[in-house]
């Protein structure tokens, strides 16, 4: 059998995550559904890109809108990507029911067709971990920013094997089947469309350890390469979460790495 070549592989990414575009604002971890969470996600943003009004920002892998949007309604000039045309869709829809002037664009997070060297700052949510070649992508990423121009990527481990890690998972499920709840997407699954795209993907569809990120930010350049946390966004995602929920939020290590493309001489 012949390998799939790297636009087949990004073309079944983008077909299983538009697969997931109607519920996905819903979904926890995903979608933002308390004014707490709101806040502390802003907070993050503002951190480390500093006051967001008026700021050149790039979402990349956009999704539905959901960081986009809210970058956008704190003042933000915003463009966002994504290979998914059904999350595009989403994502359209809800600018303009809000009245945010947010540009989305269809194309590949890795190498976007956007203006180089004109934004503030480059962010994605969630992404990095799907990425073929995400070496390749933070070269092109900085090429996008200004001089002291912000990166912020924001990822997680979203699997691990050991033993507490099982039990939890077995745990969330069966109390998540007694409360009546739909069976939830898990990429690790032998039967997830994941299981054939990983085999070509660095980070194997299991979510990109932060130190491997860190590293790789640094390789392609960028200076000032820090961790976040996100504590206070994991609580406050914690404090909503049914116990199903609450459970399958130890498995998963969330943490944004933050860095700067250094001036030029």
């Amino acid at each position: 059998m012949t390998s799939p070549t790297n636009f087949s592989v990004k073309d079944e990414i983008a077909l299983y995550w538009d697969s997931r575009a109607e519920g996905f604002d819903a979904s926890w971890g995903h979608g933002i559904h308390t004014e707490d969470e709101r806040q502390a996600w802003l907070d993050l943003f503002t951190r480390h890109i500093g006051p967001l009004q008026g700021k050149r920002i790039l979402e990349l892998g956009s999704g539905t809108g959901i960081i986009s949007s809210l970058l956008a309604g704190a003042g933000a000039e915003v463009t966002g990507v994504d290979l998914g045309e059904k999350m595009l869709a989403k994502a359209r829809a809800k600018a303009a029911d809000k009245g945010l002037p947010i540009q989305f664009i269809y194309g590949d997070a890795e190498d976007p067709m956007v203006p180089q060297g004109g934004f503030d700052a480059v962010v994605n949510r969630h992404l990095v971990w799907t990425l073929p070649n995400p070496s390749q992508a933070l070269t092109s990423w900085r090429r996008l920013l200004k001089p002291g121009g912000r990166l912020l990527i924001i990822d997680g481990e979203w699997t691990d094997r050991r033993l507490l890690w099982r039990i939890r998972t077995k745990l969330a499920e069966k109390l998540a089947a007694r409360m009546g709840q739909p069976p939830r997407p898990n990429i690790a699954d032998a039967g997830s469309p994941y299981a054939q795209i990983s085999a070509h993907l660095p980070f194997r569809g299991e979510g990109a350890p932060a130190e491997a990120v860190m590293g790789l930010v640094a390789e392609a350049g960028f200076a000032d390469v820090s961790r976040d946390a996100m504590a206070a966004i994991v609580r406050a995602q914690r404090k909503a979460a049914d116990l199903p929920q609450w459970l399958r939020s130890f498995n998963q290590r969330r943490y944004a790495v933050a860095a700067v493309n250094p001036a030029k001489e």
